[in-house]
């Protein structure tokens, strides 16, 4: 006899759904991969920028030239795959939120500063000083992020085909991890 509450009945994302999930996942991952591919390939252009918004102390502004490309190739293998979606997704939000912040800083203060995101490439804004443009871009890549943290990868990702019913489970079925990781899963 089991002494466990039932667990709730697993939401399954249509086709509809399943594939906008995936589109934002391949859209995200292939913005964030390439951002990171260029930093990493001409560290020295992303360090001028970060140096031009002068809001990281002097003596960090290597290590994050370094860390930021490397968080952000990280998160794009995990969206591309779909392994821990919704991790990858607020680590990207959480990011973008702070590249918003220092957006708004320079523009407010009439800063000329070139944007290092996507080295000497640009997509919806003009290459050149930062302006709103850029927040507004990255407000939509907020937007993206914040969708993936709330409805998950879909069932094209791998969180969905490694949460299946019988996979990994101790003897009543339950996944004690999976409590802690996703309290939206089957198993909480």
């Amino acid at each position: 006899m089991s002494t466990s509450a039932p667990t709730a009945a697993r939401r399954v994302p249509g086709p509809i759904e399943s594939t906008a999930m995936l589109a934002l996942r391949v859209l995200l991952a292939a913005l964030f991969g390439f951002a990171a591919w260029v930093k990493l390939r001409d560290p020295q252009y992303f360090l001028t920028s970060v140096k031009g918004f002068r809001l990281i102390p002097e003596i960090m502004q290597v290590q994050v030239t370094y860390l930021v490309p490397w968080i952000e190739a990280a998160c794009a293998v995990l969206l591309l795959l779909g392994l821990w979606t919704r991790a990858a997704a607020v680590v990207l939000s959480l990011a973008i939120v702070g590249f918003i912040a220092g957006l708004f800083e320079v523009v407010q203060a009439g800063r000329s500063v070139e944007c290092g995101c996507f080295g000497k490439f640009s997509f919806i804004c003009d290459k050149g000083p930062l302006g709103w443009c850029n927040i507004a871009q990255n407000a939509g890549l907020l937007i993206c992020a914040v969708v993936l943290v709330i409805r998950g990868g879909g069932r094209a990702a791998l969180d969905w085909a490694l949460d299946r019913p019988g996979h990994a489970s101790g003897e009543n079925g339950d996944l004690p991890l999976a409590k802690a990781v996703d309290p939206r899963s089957r198993h909480a």
